[in-house]
């Protein structure tokens, strides 16, 4: 995958500005490269290597294929939980459009997201491929937010050398490292607590409510010593349905985890995955190592007498 960013005002008909950052992603059998340009500070530039470690499978993240993963979310909204917006001429070509809202946090990856999100889709009149798509949301500091794809191209030929992980000559380097491990038959440690519950209020998952641990993630930032560690918890189907029925009748409330009496942090419930949850562990102060030896066990462990 390769991305880049211009600035707002930037008119890319006319005249072809530099863009402010590139971004190139490529992933292997259990690695993920990536490279992250700055072409205009022509100072640096951030080379972002991720290691996975699987257990037999693939990793699940990060997603390489921003396309058809919008793709497949637009393909599961149906047609009762939409309405027509009118038609119009987008690129010369005739289109029609859709609007419908959902949770903010189903549709933005994001936790900065809250309250209903709207959508609007518009699409080739006489195929349905999408041609623009319009989101409007709120984040919880209440400031509204809008995001806007336009310009949509599909299958179009693209040459090899744009995704070429080259730095460019005299720049610096900047590394930062994330390590993914993925997890097979394993849970908390023995005594280890957890809470789940909207801020303020009564839990809505407890540690015995956690099937197991699915997967610890940590970064590693330049010029830092402590690095960022994220977990993904899998729930059992009752405690999911609870917190997922909470966060559609209360979709301006944050829900907060607090791990074993240490730290209470935001998480946020993933639409794609309603049975895990995702939080973060960094005011822990320790590294994904020290996590799993402080806090989780295999399930042989677990169950010793």
């Amino acid at each position: 995958m390769r991305s880049e960013e211009y600035a707002p005002d930037a008119d890319l008909d006319t005249v072809k500005p530099g863009p402010k950052s590139i971004l190139i992603m490529k992933r292997g059998p259990g690695l993920t490269e990536m490279l992250a340009l700055h072409p205009r500070s022509d100072d640096h530039e951030d080379l972002l290597t991720q290691l996975f470690r699987t257990s037999g499978s693939e990793p699940s993240s990060p997603v390489i294929g921003l396309a058809s993963e919008n793709w497949k979310m637009m393909k599961q909204i149906t047609a009762d939980k939409t309405k027509g917006i009118g038609n119009r001429v987008i690129n010369g070509m005739p289109a029609v459009g859709f609007g419908f809202e959902a949770p903010a946090r189903e549709i933005v990856d994001s936790t900065d997201a809250a309250g209903q999100a709207h959508v609007q889709i518009w699409v080739r009149r006489d195929d349905g491929v999408p041609l623009l798509g319009e989101l409007a949301y709120q984040n919880t500091q209440g400031q509204n937010m809008r995001i806007e794809f336009s310009d949509i191209q599909w299958n179009v030929p693209l040459e090899e050398s744009l995704f070429d992980l080259v730095v460019p000559a005299d720049w610096s380097l900047n590394w930062t490292r994330i390590k993914l491990a993925e997890y097979a038959d394993t849970g908390l440690a023995p005594g280890v607590t957890l809470q789940t519950c909207p801020d303020g209020q009564e839990p809505l998952a407890s540690a015995v409510d956690v099937a197991g641990v699915v997967r610890a993630e940590q970064i590693t930032q330049p010029n830092s010593n402590i690095p960022t560690v994220r977990i993904t918890i899998e729930l059992k189907p009752e405690a999911a349905h609870r917190l997922h029925d909470y966060a559609d009748a209360h979709p301006d409330k944050l829900i907060v985890v607090n791990f074993n009496g240490q730290i209470k942090v935001a998480t946020k419930l993933d639409a794609a995955h309603p049975t895990q949850l995702s939080f973060d562990l960094t005011l822990l102060r320790l590294s994904l190592a020290e996590l799993e030896a402080r806090y989780l066990t295999t399930t042989i462990e677990r169950n010793k007498p």
